[in-house]
C-alpha cells in the first residue's frame, strides 16, 4: 500500500472561504472611521475638562485685585488698542503700497519690545508716585 501525500489545496479554495467572512474591505472602512471618532471624543475631553481645570486653577491662585491694579490694566489696554492696530496698519502699508513683504515682519517684534518697555516704565512710574 502506497502512503497518501496530501496536496496543498488550490487558491480558489483557499481564498472562497474567506470571501464571505467579516474581515473584507469595508469592516477596515468601519474601523477607521471608529478610531477617528474615538479619537475625536478623548480630545474633546481632554480639552473640555482641561479648560474647567485650568479655570478652577487660575481662580483659586489670582491674588485679591485692587483699585490701583485694575486703573492700571486700564491704561495699559487703552494703550495697547492704539499701539497694536497702529502696527498693523503699518505692515499692510508697507507691505502693499511699497512691496516690502521680506522685512515688514520685523514691525511686530518691535511693537512689542516698545510696548514692554512702555508697559515696564508706567508701572515703575506708577509705584513711584505711590511711594
Amino acid at each position: 500500500m502506497k502512503p497518501r501525500v496530501s496536496l496543498p489545496p488550490k487558491k480558489e479554495q483557499v481564498f472562497s472561504s474567506a470571501s464571505g467572512s467579516a474581515f473584507d474591505g469595508n469592516v477596515s472602512t468601519y474601523g477607521a472611521a471608529i478610531m477617528l471618532l474615538v479619537v475625536a471624543l478623548a480630545v474633546f475631553l481632554l480639552v473640555y475638562y482641561g479648560q474647567i481645570r485650568e479655570s478652577y486653577t487660575i481662580l483659586l491662585t489670582t491674588k485679591e485685585v485692587t483699585k490701583a491694579k485694575k486703573e492700571e490694566d486700564r491704561v495699559i489696554g487703552a494703550v495697547a488698542a492704539i499701539v497694536w492696530p497702529l502696527a498693523t496698519c503699518i505692515f499692510l502699508i508697507s507691505g502693499l503700497m511699497f512691496q516690502q513683504w521680506q522685512i515688514n515682519w520685523i514691525v511686530f517684534p518691535i511693537t512689542g519690545i516698545l510696548f514692554g518697555m512702555f508697559s515696564a516704565v508706567y508701572n515703575i512710574l506708577k509705584v513711584k508716585n505711590n511711594s
